[in-house]
């Protein structure tokens, strides 16, 4: 028996990265999947995706920016599924910025997509929730509970959601509504790709906190995590913020004890240590030209502020036959 087998799911963000994974993963584990996004043209591909492989969707077209509108949708899925069973919050949006440089209006649309929007999409759904004794599963961040540069708005958004999540499984623990998170580290996401650090960024501070093992996490893993949440074999977890970051935070803090951080001048050294580490230990390498759009950012970064030694090494590196990045099937 599959284990969403007759259960109706609603999942944000469904257009691309997590959330897409996400709605995949509900799809052929037995469940029919409401997709939400803002993306219409990345929606329709998707639950066409779905279909394609025999299993059931349909698109919601939904800005959670447009507040009135939230409720009106959710309220439709419900309507057209006939209840909800689970519903999980992967829509989200973020910016890199000093902090003397972050407009009120990028705090504010921030804000409005991850935390006011995962909140007016629980609030709408919960009358459903509690007659399905379902479950919650929102989207953190590690940026929420540990340390990240350069990101102000987007963690302060994501420390909500996590205050958010375990208020609400207080507030309906009576109900048997279950509210679990997941806190996804660096991932392979078009949000990722977006997060251009700013020009003068100190790009040995993002390396250190943000990519200590020079590795990025795949969305399927983070859908893995929050499909365990949504599911029954998590019947006894509440409250819970469940970290997806191939242990960033733990390495993070080891790095800083017992030695602190290189200067700038090894930062594209240590990116390439880490993919020869990476690599040596079966994992996926975080390669100097890969095409994964974090890695295109870091080291469009590293050269705004690298000296010309530095630069030379890069490209160097980029030339190197030894860096082109290797392939993995889904699911492996």
């Amino acid at each position: 028996m599959k284990r969403f087998a007759d259960r109706n799911v609603l999942v944000t963000g469904a257009a691309s990265g997590i959330g897409a994974a996400t709605a995949v993963r509900l799809a052929a584990e037995g469940a029919t999947v409401a997709c939400v996004d803002v993306d219409t043209v990345g929606l329709t591909a998707m639950v066409a995706a779905i279909a394609a492989s025999g299993d059931r969707a349909a698109p919601y077209p939904l800005d959670l920016l447009d507040r009135d509108a939230v409720r009106p949708v959710v309220e439709t899925i419900a309507a057209d599924l006939g209840g909800l069973d689970a519903v999980c919050n992967v829509a989200g949006i973020g910016t890199w910025g000093f902090d003397a440089d972050v407009t009120l209006e990028q705090w504010d649309r921030i804000l409005g997509v991850n935390l006011i929007g995962t909140w007016l999409v629980c609030q709408a759904a919960l009358p459903f929730l509690v007659e399905s004794k379902g479950a919650i599963v929102n989207t953190a961040s590690t940026a929420a509970t540990d340390a990240t540069p350069y990101q102000a708005p987007y963690a302060a958004s994501k420390g909500g959601v996590v205050a958010l999540t375990r208020t609400l499984a207080v507030n309906h623990a009576a109900e048997r509504v279950r509210v679990n998170a997941v806190a996804p580290g660096p991932i392979d996401t078009p949000i990722v790709g977006s997060f251009l650090p700013p020009d003068g960024a100190d790009m040995d501070l993002i390396t250190h906190t943000i990519l200590p093992f020079g590795e990025i996490g795949r969305p399927e893993e983070v859908a893995a995590a929050i499909a365990f949440l949504a599911s029954d074999d998590a019947s006894h977890v509440n409250g819970h913020v469940l970290k997806v970051d191939g242990g960033q935070a733990r390495l993070s803090y080891f790095r800083g004890r017992i030695g602190g951080r290189s200067t700038m001048a090894n930062t594209s050294s240590r990116i390439s240590a880490c993919s020869v580490a990476s690599s040596r230990r079966g994992l996926r390498p975080y390669p100097t030209n890969s095409p994964d759009p974090s890695m295109r950012l870091v080291i469009a970064a590293a050269r705004r502020n690298a000296s010309p030694r530095d630069l030379a090494e890069v490209e160097r590196l980029m030339r190197d036959s030894r860096w082109r990045p290797r392939q993995r099937a889904v699911g492996s």
